[in-house]
């Protein structure tokens, strides 16, 4: 009895943790610059589907991390679809959503094959990231419908810099300052090599600039 109660205990301070944790996260998100109104109600449900999608697991935290990323990718495309009511959808407004949801499958699809490979299940892990192969490919014929890649390649790149800087230099290091206070070690190291690799990604955009 004792031992079912510290159980319980425990599991209900992970999900107080967790709670707050994604607070903290939605009102850091939502402090950037032209979020308002409209679009943090969005964002605020954006959030609250998120916190549904979290594994209940003994990952802990980790699970929410890719969710999280989610919620960041979705934040521009919600921006741009501030002003849309429930009664006047738009193709724009479709493919918008559907870049959102695209992009949080995909995340899906890449988890669920590390999980796969994990454990062992090497055809399960092999399948997956074919789907989630597939499912960029979709998500990039949305991106191009949507007229986002720029009139030539050096423009994109450009552009694409641009949003790994504010990745590497304002994103990440708010989620790092968030988990630095709940003392989410997993969290911490995970988005530290994000920012690592945004930057790689900078450096090598540079150089397809220079040639």
């Amino acid at each position: 009895m004792l031992h079912t109660n510290s159980t319980q205990r425990r599991k209900g301070a992970k999900t107080t943790q967790r709670v707050l944790f994604i607070k903290q996260i939605s009102a850091n998100s939502m402090s950037l610059p032209g979020l308002t109104g409209q679009s943090t109600r969005i964002m605020a449900n954006f959030v609250r589907t998120a916190v549904r999608w979290i594994p209940r697991s003994s990952r802990g935290m980790t699970g929410m991390c890719l969710q999280l990323i989610c919620v960041i990718m979705g934040l521009s495309i919600f921006l741009s679809c501030s002003t849309e009511t429930p009664h006047s959808i738009t193709h724009d407004t479709v493919l918008e959503m559907q870049l959102a949801e695209k992009a949080s499958r995909v995340g899906l699809y890449l988890a669920a094959a590390r999980q796969a490979e994990s454990e062992g299940l090497n055809q399960a892990a092999i399948y997956l990231s074919e789907v989630a192969q597939e499912e960029m490919d979709q998500l990039s014929q949305i991106v191009l419908l949507r007229a986002e890649v720029k009139s030539t390649t050096a423009k994109t790149i450009k552009e694409l810099i641009q949003l790994e800087k504010t990745a590497a230099s304002v994103t990440y290091p708010r989620i790092i300052s968030t988990a630095t206070t709940f003392k989410d070690h997993e969290l911490i190291t995970l988005f530290e090599q994000l920012v690592k690799d945004e930057e790689r990604h900078i450096g090598g955009l540079n150089g397809l600039l220079k040639k």
